[in-house]
């Protein structure tokens, strides 16, 4: 089966979470477009390629290209998980045929609508920072369906692209005029509930800011500022909205580490997050007031950036803590353990008194008796059944009509009998 080549990746987590729109990256070796199918166990090929979910139904998941490096051959993917469980692994599956289409419905470059239905719930603005800021004009693109895109500074080069957390980041080497400026737009500008994430890096921590995002003016004025999540001079972290009205700070980056930080904001009360970990909180239920003034990412009122900055999403609800936890996880590539383990396909047809029929097929591990696969066949008589384990194996077509009680025979001749 040399025409499918797949990637298996399982995704832990510590405790049941649901996350309806948290998308998991998945960093591939391939050649050509993929796309993502849910559940793992539903493994007919259509399309290009797909990646499969263990849990539910059968349908295509959406999947956003981050980024395609031509050099190495690596692609870096967000797919939206429907739910990741705390008592079993979730098994995600790729699969790629390059004799099929390209499988443009599922899977597309940021910004294209495929890509763009990984992030449709909730999300403001997702800003992955892994674009060559050379491009200048909105090349600095918004994952989201508002397509919010940031105009980077001349003084950021192309240089200023380098290894971020996960995949490609901007360096914001203190030039009075770095930043990256994402234009006013009513979908950046609630009032009522807010969450601001992303990145940080500063290689050497000295007396400088660096900020994830502020929507305001570029000066020492407070008016038009509707937020703000930063660090200062003093290496002093702060989330404030409505200029110095609601304000809290506290906590600290460490130097030449990679910080996940987040704000939320909810009109009771203000939390910053270090790393998933709540560091600092606080009550305020005084409502955003509305402004028309601009986002700048690497930039806090008139003072630049010092630092490595990546992922910056901006959401419309607070979100909770183990959200923002699978943020910092994912981002990591902590949430999932990645293998490309060879799947063997086995195909054929089930016939009963010569006519084609459907039937329960299973596949057992010869040695073990271990149940390995289990599908039914089609309405011609069709099954594939599918191991990672090379060795030798039962197939089993149990027969559901005429002679069920068969049926224990047949597990006991296929399943070892266990020792006392």
């Amino acid at each position: 089966i040399d025409e499918i080549v797949m990637l298996k990746n399982i995704a832990l987590w510590t405790e049941n979470f649901t996350p309806p729109n948290e998308p998991l990256p998945i960093p591939l070796l391939l050649e050509k477009k993929i796309a993502i199918v849910y559940p793992a166990k539903q493994r007919h090929l259509v399309n290009d390629t797909w990646i499969t979910y263990d849990h539910g139904s059968s349908e295509q998941l959406y999947c956003e290209i981050e980024r395609w490096d031509y050099a190495s051959k690596s692609i870096q993917l967000w797919v939206k998980v429907p739910k990741v469980l705390a008592d079993q692994p979730t098994d995600l599956l790729l699969y790629y045929d390059k004799t099929q289409p390209d499988n443009t419905d599922y899977i597309g470059f940021t910004a294209e609508y495929p890509a763009k239905q990984v992030w449709i719930n909730n999300y403001a603005g997702v800003f992955h920072l892994s674009q060559n800021p050379a491009l200048l004009n909105n090349c600095m693109l918004d994952s989201s369906i508002n397509s919010n895109h940031g105009t980077p500074t001349t003084t950021l080069l192309a240089t200023d692209l380098v290894d971020g957390v996960t995949g490609k980041a901007i360096n914001f080497e203190s030039a009075s005029s770095d930043m990256i400026t994402i234009s006013n737009s009513s979908y950046l500008s609630m009032t009522t509930n807010l969450t601001i994430e992303g990145f940080v890096k500063q290689p050497v921590l000295s007396a400088t800011t660096v900020c994830i995002a502020h929507k305001g003016n570029l000066s020492t004025s407070t008016a038009g500022e509707m937020y703000s999540l930063y660090k200062d001079t003093t290496n002093t972290l702060y989330f404030k909205v409505n200029g110095n009205a609601g304000s809290i700070s506290g906590s600290n980056l460490v130097e030449n580490e990679w910080i996940n930080l987040a704000a939320t904001y909810d009109m009771s009360s203000q939390k910053i997050l270090k790393n998933g970990i709540t560091v600092v909180s606080g009550s305020y239920t005084t409502q955003i007031s509305s402004a028309t003034t601009n986002i700048y990412i690497g930039r806090y009122r008139n003072t630049a950036s010092t630092g490595i900055i990546k992922e910056v999403r901006i959401s419309n609800v607070a979100r909770t803590t183990a959200w923002i936890k699978a943020t910092n996880y994912t981002c990591r590539d902590q949430l999932n353990t990645i293998s490309n383990a060879t799947i063997c396909k086995i195909a054929g047809n089930v016939t009963a008194l010569s006519n084609v029929a459907q039937r329960d097929v299973c596949l057992y591990e010869r040695n073990s008796g271990e149940l390995v696969y289990k599908t039914i066949s089609d309405e011609n008589g069709f099954y594939e059944v599918y191991t990672e384990n090379a060795s030798a194996h039962n197939i089993v077509c149990y027969d559901n009509e005429a002679t069920p009680h068969l049926n224990d025979l047949i597990i006991s001749k296929v399943t070892p009998v266990e020792e006392v």
